[in-house]
């Protein structure tokens, strides 16, 4: 069953992913938005996976190529991960070979480099993070980004803060350029390699800025719940703003699902987290995001 399963939702990615592009001027903000949430879930899973795994390079492991089962078992076969030396600062390469897919379906190249200033589970460490070219599915990435361990909050649970800034193009005609902080607070699953028992709150917001003309400012109101033994945002709220006017996408009440509601002008509407597109009968060529008033 299980099998079947994953053999569905893959089928449904590449087939939702072939309708995103379809009518790409069209698009939305809000459909943007969760694209760009399901690109960071896609990579920070096995960003984790690796950045944690490599930690223990020279205390099990006297090779440059870790093992497999170090960094949990749905870290694809088809990335080739390398750590440049034992000690602290260490350099940590993973390369997708040709035909990778990620466990979400989603067709993947290029290259991402993780820095280690030291052990993960060391309060004020610091790593960085650099997509090269990365390819994702009809997505080509490009980004920057700069993490600390804060330690632990009052809750006792480990924190990882963070800076980034990217660059997305997608299509060859749409270029979106995201500018970030981030808080994670994680609830479980910090101290493994593995992707399933990995619970966190993320919270932050900055900018939006698309083809260098349309800016939008973005920030979590409400914490996104992540459990990614569900494949979904299970709760929080997003607000995103421009011109005055400001939209709310909310993930729900914790059931693992495939909607999110959006609102603007006393107006809802439901946006499918597979597909990254509105439902059926929604009037995107009235409410696309190169609109100046009434954008959605």
């Amino acid at each position: 069953m299980a099998l079947v399963l994953m053999a569905f939702f893959t089928a449904c990615d590449t087939q939702f992913q072939d309708q995103t592009d379809a009518g790409s001027d069209e698009l939305t903000i809000a459909e943007t938005e969760i694209s760009a949430l399901k690109t960071m879930e896609s990579m920070d899973e096995e960003v984790n996976a690796a950045r944690f795994a490599a930690h223990l390079r020279g205390i099990y492991n006297p090779f440059f190529v870790v093992p497999r089962h170090h960094f949990g078992e749905h870290f694809p076969d088809c990335a080739t991960v390398t750590v440049d030396r034992d000690s602290f600062p260490k350099t940590v390469t993973i390369v997708y070979g040709e035909d990778c897919v990620t466990r979400r379906g989603i067709k993947k190249s290029g290259t991402v480099i993780i820095t280690l200033s030291d052990s993960v589970h060391t309060p004020g460490s610091t790593y960085s993070v650099q997509y090269i070219d990365l390819q994702l599915g009809n997505k080509l990435i490009n980004l920057e980004a700069s993490y600390t361990y804060e330690g632990l909050n009052e809750n006792n649970n480990p924190v990882v803060s963070w800076e980034s800034y990217s660059t997305t193009i997608k299509r060859d005609s749409i270029v979106i350029k995201r500018r970030f902080s981030h808080t994670k607070e994680w609830l479980s699953g910090f101290r493994t390699a593995y992707i399933d028992d990995d619970q966190f709150l993320l919270t932050g917001g900055g900018q939006v800025k698309i083809n260098d003309r349309y800016e939008f400012s973005r920030v979590i109101i409400d914490p996104l719940y992540f459990d990614r033994a569900c494949r979904f945002i299970l709760s929080g709220v997003i607000e995103i703003t421009r011109n005055g006017e400001s939209m709310l996408i909310d993930f729900g009440d914790g059931e693992c699902d495939n909607i999110a509601t959006v609102t603007k002008d006393g107006e809802s509407a439901e946006i499918e987290l597979i597909s990254e597109r509105f439902k059926d009968r929604f009037q995107r060529r009235d409410k696309n995001m190169r609109q100046e008033n009434g954008w959605w």
